[in-house]
């Protein structure tokens, strides 16, 4: 037959030529064009046709399938007449020999295009149509069709050269519907591109409406012109069950095959033929997922049949859209949550988060905006949503105090009502978001009750339930994880974080394997566990290149932590200063910011001595005002570093006045004033208050610095012994966790008396690590000074000659003088202008002589 006729406007589209190929040095022995109904295969075919034969010297022949119904092997009749064969009707083994004497006789080249090939595709004919092209290099086949069995498959294209164009490459373009539009009289560009989305480049859908549009329909109509369009499509249904499973895809998009064929009265194997039947009718859209197939409608068609769709299933549309999305989640949790929350479906949207959280809450899901658009009173009713909302206030988004707090109210008094009733293992997400909010709020006492008893209650979770949490529970035990490093239970924060890494490696969630990782990582540099904490880094790092992935959320600073406390034990303060560069600025909104506060400030101090470190320290605190708060267990930390700073420069007034300020059981404020005591040259309390750690929670980190100044004191008090024992059980652990700079914790020559003694007596041989401690971090002792030679001290600082300084606090110029005897002494200096300079380094007097 010729090249068929149209009967509408249509449009010509040279890029379809450009990929068919304008020329036979340009074609492939097979061209296949795959697409539902209405996207212009025929009209896209017919155009290139006519321009292949007038840009070559090739004959061109159009062959349509034999009527539906109708025996398929028909089509070889028809080929045949289309070569040029006669028409007599003679047995169909003749009519192939026909055929192929045809073709091997061929003197110039001919394109075949065979049309609405779907009707007869079978295996069998597919494979005979591919051979044809064996007869003659001079045969060209152009095949269009909805489907095909084999043609498009491997057993084909490892035969011949294959081109295949789909639906997508067949979609208008936006510059062909305007293009399109042109020819119906349609110029408002704006309105034009409008259409295009709606119609998703679906060429039929778009002519219908252009051709509304120009027999005066207006743009506010184009919702009624889809309805009628849609609604016509539906009467145009024939198939039992069509119908209902087109409409059941309009309310259920995504629609599971087994859902389906509940909804039509139908086995699975039913189901699937008319689905695909309404899939090769532009009607419905197909995807495979691990657990099934599912199918949705156009997305030009699925709101204007909407209506339709609840008036076809009536009282029974809710609980099909709550079977479909506990059903979607399996597969596609963020859109089953969307089409919930679309259907304001709260508490189905509460049990999806409790399974699926970290997938629904990824970035790209789009569930973010949709969920910060629920009104905060109809939030109070759904602990996890709350939850939710009070994640997404988190680091990395603003929100008022007020309403914030409001929120973790509201969470903390609706947790509570649920575990009072034994809803447990339903609320797994919202328990883990609550000991986030408690953590957030600084409150690191209720975050670790919270962490250890949402650990006990998750071990009593049949093990066979667990794989039902696996987007949520990686988040909850690294939630852990973190809760223990804030609030000082580092046992609970490794383990938290390796669960974590468990969990996720067992469903394969890299990017929470890696959060787990990174934290781990932390938690072990941070008790000292170097060694550990080097390997921990390598398989973060070892995943993130395998996968491809950054450290998600804020976790990525757990490394630059881990990192720098990492270059701070092997003496690189430059190689610390430089990962930690990544928190500056940061550090409001880095629950963990204490931590890197500490970390900069020991660099510092390894680099420039502690008087540098205290500055830092102080200005690094300051910034990270007004921010995250710290849990008390941090901020005692960070206090008690400062004090420690302060010890090692010989300000003991104010060590002393920072200590008394914190609680006492704290570990690092007990060893802290240890320290202090030292120094002050009271090796009895100094030992006694190390005895005082017996009782609490160390660190490997504490307890080595514990056994050092303890060591110290046993040698100070003058028994050796017990300081050579002490000492060498402190480098033995020390050795074997890869730490080094804590040597420098004790005064210098003390702990260079005992290294040696401890070689001596043939203990660990600690020699070189102490004496090659750089000269900032070899501490000495200075003789505390009186409250009188403190003050006599300040007034010689400011330059006043000794008159003045004796009128000024009222006693005697012998005193003055008796006082600074005792000042110069005492500070290790000779003279006034080396008191004050060394006074200044020490912080017992302003630096600025006018502050």
């Amino acid at each position: 037959m010729d090249t068929p006729a149209l009967r509408f406007p249509a449009l010509r589209r040279g890029r379809i030529t450009e990929l068919i190929g304008g020329s036979p040095d340009e074609l492939s022995p097979l061209t296949l064009l795959r697409a539902p109904a209405g996207f212009g295969k025929t009209t896209a075919a017919a155009h290139w046709a006519e321009e292949l034969r007038e840009a070559a010297d090739i004959d061109l022949r159009w062959v349509r399938s034999a009527e539906p119904g109708s025996d398929p092997r028909l089509i070889w009749y028809r080929i045949r007449e289309s070569l040029g064969g006669d028409d007599r009707r003679r047995e169909l083994s003749q009519v192939r020999d026909d055929v192929d004497r045809i073709l091997t006789g061929l003197r110039r080249p001919i394109a075949l295009v065979i049309d609405d090939y779907e009707r007869v595709t079978s295996g069998e004919l597919d494979l005979s149509l591919a051979r044809l092209l064996e007869r003659s290099d001079r045969l060209y086949l152009a095949v269009l069709g909805r489907r095909f069995t084999a043609l498009d498959g491997p057993l084909v294209s490892s035969r011949v050269g294959v081109t295949l164009l789909s639906g997508e490459q067949l979609s208008l373009t936006e510059h062909e519907s305007v293009a399109l539009a042109a020819l119906y009289g349609v110029v408002d560009l704006e309105y034009i591109a409008q259409l295009h989305r709606r119609a998703h480049g679906w060429p039929v859908m778009m002519r219908t409406m252009l051709q509304r549009l120009s027999e005066g329909a207006g743009p506010r109509d184009s919702a009624r012109t889809l309805a009628v369009f849609g609604r016509q499509l539906l009467d145009e249904m024939t198939a039992p069950g069509a119908r209902r499973a087109l409409l059941g895809a309009v309310l259920c998009p995504g629609i599971s095959v087994e859902l389906l064929a509940e909804l039509i009265g139908e086995e699975p194997e039913g189901a699937e033929r008319t689905a695909r039947e309404l899939c090769e009718r532009g009607l419905l859209q197909e995807s495979f997922w691990e657990h099934t197939t599912r199918y949705r409608c156009h997305d030009g068609l699925a709101g204007p049949l909407g209506p339709l769709a609840l008036q076809e299933f009536g009282d029974d549309a809710r609980a099909i859209r709550l079977r479909h999305a506990a059903d979607l989640g399996r597969d596609d949790s963020p859109a089953a949550a969307m089409q919930l929350l679309d259907a304001e479906e709260y508490d189905g949207v509460s049990r999806l988060l409790a399974r699926y959280f970290l997938e629904i809450l990824h970035p790209g899901s789009g569930v973010i905006q949709r969920l910060q658009r629920i009104p905060d009173q109809t939030l109070r009713g759904y602990p996890v949503l709350i939850g939710a909302a009070l994640y997404l206030v988190g680091p990395e988004h603003e929100a008022p105090d007020q309403r914030t707090e409001q929120l973790h109210q509201w969470l903390r008094t609706s947790i509570r009502s649920e575990l009072r009733e034994g809803n447990y293992e339903q609320n797994i997400a919202a328990i883990g978001l609550l000991l986030v909010a408690e953590r957030m709020r600084g409150d690191g006492a209720e975050a670790l009750r919270i962490s250890r008893d949402a650990e006990t209650r998750i071990g009593q979770v049949p093990e066979g339930r667990l794989s039902s949490y696996r987007f949520t529970l990686p988040l909850l035990f690294a939630a852990l994880g973190l809760a223990g490093l804030v609030a000082g239970d580092l046992e609970l924060g490794e383990r938290g974080y390796r669960r974590a890494v468990e969990m996720a490696e067992r469903y394969g969630i890299d990017f929470e394997a890696l959060r787990g990782w990174n934290g781990v990582a932390a938690v072990t540099a941070t008790a000292g566990d170097l060694r550990a904490a080097e390997e921990h880094l390598r398989r973060g790092r070892m995943l993130s290149e395998r996968a491809g992935i950054e450290a998600p959320q804020f976790s990525g600073f757990n490394v630059v932590l881990a990192e720098a406390l990492i270059a701070i034990e092997r003496g690189d303060a430059e190689r610390a200063s430089a990962a930690l560069e990544a928190g500056h600025g940061m550090l409001h909104r880095i629950e963990q910011w204490p931590l890197l506060v500490i970390a900069e400030a020991r660099a510092r101090e390894l680099c420039d001595g502690p008087c540098a470190a205290i500055e830092l320290l102080e200005r690094r605190r300051a910034e990270a005002q007004g921010g995250l708060p710290a849990t008390l267990y941090l901020r005692c930390a960070l206090s008690a570093h400062a004090a420690r700073l302060h010890v090692r420069v010989g300000n003991y007034a104010e060590a002393g006045r920072l200590l008394d300020a914190l609680p006492q059981p704290h570990p690092d404020v007990v060893l802290a004033g240890a320290l202090l005591l030292l120094y002050r040259g009271d090796a009895d309390g100094a030992l006694r208050r190390t005895e005082q750690t017996a009782d609490l929670r160390l660190s490997h980190r504490q307890r080595i610095e514990g056994m050092l100044v303890a060591a110290a004191a046993h040698w100070a008090g003058g028994d050796a012994e017990r300081a050579v024992e002490r000492f060498s059980e402190a480098g033995r652990l020390m050795r074997e966790l890869g730490l080094g700079q804590l040597l420098g914790a004790v005064p210098y020559k003390a702990a260079v008396a005992i290294a040696r003694a401890a070689r001596d007596a043939g203990e660990a041989d600690l020699v070189a690590e102490v004496e090659g401690l750089p000269a900032t971090m070899r501490a000495e002792t200075f003789d505390p000074l009186t409250r009188a030679e403190l003050r006599t001290l300040e007034v010689l600082a400011t330059g006043l000659t000794l008159p003045r300084i004796a009128d000024q606090l009222f006693i005697t110029e012998n005193t003055v003088k008796f006082h600074l005897r005792r000042i110069y002494r005492k500070l290790k200096v000779v003279g006034r202008a080396e008191a004050v300079e060394r006074a200044r380094e020490m912080r017992l007097v302003p630096a600025d002589p006018e502050a």
